[in-house]
């Protein structure tokens, strides 16, 4: 059998198409719709011209004409390789993918439509233009997310405009927008406590910076009012009763454990973020996909093991899922990982399970439909492409990992995966990278898990065995201390700081090139071996394929 490299690179082709078109429609949808909603930001912030933005709407109209003409031709689309050694009319090992362009046109074009959407409806959140034309001196609305501290303590509002006071020398007027979606954000000193969905009225309104829609108010001049809605009474009602219950069986931990659990850090000592951010590990005190995994799993292990009601544990995953990104707030990391919980269940339910890049790409779409402004937010755009590493190269790295025991690669090999995604994005904006969290992330992870876990056993048996709830405090201060010293050896590990602009590019440049090697490892290492077989004239086994010497 003679080896034809015109054929190997068809064949390379060939699965480059199917990794982008062959898992599913909606990965196309979400690569286009990225495409077309981020740059126009960056469009606005560059002031470009009326005939540019004229000549990018064309552009994107061309685009989803074609791409929706191509789908009403039916084209066959065929591109089925006949495999890398087939000079004699054999196969190679595996058959090539078949590349469906009229999908593939359709998908574009509905992205295309979905980003540039998404970018107009992003200006309905965008303050009003009488803020930056007159003194605002009074806000009136919802607020949009539980409140917050800062770094210096202050309380940081999230508030849906509803009506405004503004005032000059010679007159006042109030201006009211029932059904807008103006956003601006509140500073108030000290430490107060707000909850999702409360009206507030605010007064003695000072700008801080009106660009980005962030105002002072004094803390005595805040005066909320009664909930917009039943629903989002009953869910502050739910935080503090659990809340309540916390402090009891945790003791000393508890502001960590409210954090891990509510995703509340106002009771944390502010060394203790600090602490964090330094070890690399800011990620485990934002709720995410970990923690959502966590509960989910109790529920179904209790439902099937305790309760043996198997066909319940189905029905149970999404529905904690969505239960727990309600109470605890629907943030980009936790509203993307409900979102997969719940279309994962769904597909399986359906006998149609799909693969993770494929709700991935689903998830960010729901995302971006729902929420435009949050897809900008540097936790929306770390927590995707945390996700996207670990589908993309975590089984890799845990193959080239073999040699270490597989409770120690599989943390280190998810740890190296999301790195690799998340560095684009991390070290320009903060200029660093963080070494030891490599290491601290995947010593963490075993203890948040052990720490949840008795956290929720805890709230169960507490409420029942009162007097329990000392023994639990003492096992939570000691994970905490435990988890706290895998932090403190995390900070101390090396940190690359490389200098902006050249350094940084350098740095990123590698990175993007171990990336690549590690995602195409098993193909070349494939590749070679059969190349080596087939200069023999025989038919490789993958075992003999296995080349560790790569």
């Amino acid at each position: 059998m003679d080896f034809s490299w015109k054929a190997f690179f068809r064949d390379c082709a060939g699965r480059v198409a199917f990794g982008l078109s062959g898992a599913s429609p909606v990965v196309w949808v979400a690569l286009s719709a990225a495409f077309s909603f981020y740059p126009a930001r960056a469009a606005r912030s560059l002031n470009v011209c009326r005939i540019s933005g004229w000549a990018c709407g064309a552009f994107i109209c061309a685009c989803v004409l074609g791409g929706v003409s191509v789908s009403f031709l039916g084209l066959p689309g065929g591109m089925r390789n006949s495999g890398w050694a087939a000079k004699d009319g054999g196969r190679g090992p595996r058959r090539g993918p078949r590349f469906r362009l009229p999908e593939a046109g359709t998908a574009l074009a509905f992205g295309l439509v979905l980003g540039a959407s998404a970018a107009l409806a992003e200006t309905a959140y965008a303050p009003p233009k009488e803020l930056s034309r007159f003194a605002a001196s009074a806000f009136a609305g919802r607020l949009e997310s539980d409140s917050r501290l800062s770094v210096s303590g202050n309380t940081i509002l999230q508030l849906r405009l509803d009506g405004i006071d503004v005032s000059t020398p010679a007159w006042r007027a109030s201006l009211e927008w029932p059904k807008s979606k103006a956003q601006v954000f509140l500073v108030a000193q000290g430490k107060r406590s707000f909850s999702k969905g409360m009206m507030l009225a605010a007064t003695g309104i000072s700008p801080v910076d009106l660009e980005q829609a962030l105002f002072y108010a004094p803390a005595k001049a805040l005066n909320p009012g009664s909930f917009s809605s039943f629903i989002f009474s009953v869910r502050s009602i739910a935080v503090r009763f659990f809340a309540e219950r916390l402090e009891k069986v945790t003791g000393g931990a508890f502001p960590l454990a409210q954090a891990l659990l509510l995703g509340i850090r106002d009771e944390l000592d502010p060394w203790i973020p600090r602490l964090f951010r330094a070890a690399g590990c800011a990620h485990i005190l934002a709720l995410s996909g970990q923690h959502l995994s966590i509960l989910c799993s109790i529920a179904g292990l209790f439902l099937v093991r305790v309760l043996k009601r198997r066909d319940l544990a189905a029905a149970a995953v999404p529905v904690v899922a969505i239960l727990f990104t309600w109470i605890a707030g629907a943030g980009p990391s936790l509203f993307r990982a409900a979102i997969m919980s719940v279309t994962a269940a769904a597909a399986r339910r359906l006998d149609r399970p799909q693969q993770g890049v494929s709700t991935l790409a689903l998830a960010f779409c729901l995302a971006l439909a729902l929420s435009p402004p949050g897809a900008r937010s540097l936790s929306f755009v770390l927590s995707y492409g945390a996700m996207l590493g670990l589908f993309l190269f975590s089984a890799r790295w845990e193959n080239l990992l073999w040699r270490i025991p597989s409770l120690a690669a599989k943390p280190l090999a998810a740890a190296l995966a999301t790195l690799g995604c998340t560095a684009f994005v991390s070290l320009p904006r903060f200029g660093h990278l963080a070494l030891g969290g490599l290491i601290a992330s995947a010593l963490a992870g075993p203890l948040v898990l052990a720490f949840m876990w008795l956290i929720l056993g805890a709230v169960i048996l507490g409420s029942f065995l009162p007097f329990l709830d000392s023994i639990f405090a003492g096992l939570h201060e000691f994970l905490q201390k435990a988890l706290l010293f895998v932090m403190e050896m995390g900070s101390r590990l090396p940190i690359l700081e490389p200098k902006k602009g050249a350094g940084t590019f350098a740095l990123l440049l590698v990175i993007a090139l171990f990336n690549l090697f590690v995602y195409a490892y098993p193909y070349v290492e494939y590749a070679l071996g059969a190349v080596r077989q087939a200069r023999k004239g025989l038919i490789p086994t993958r075992r003999e394929l296995h080349d560790d010497s790569l």
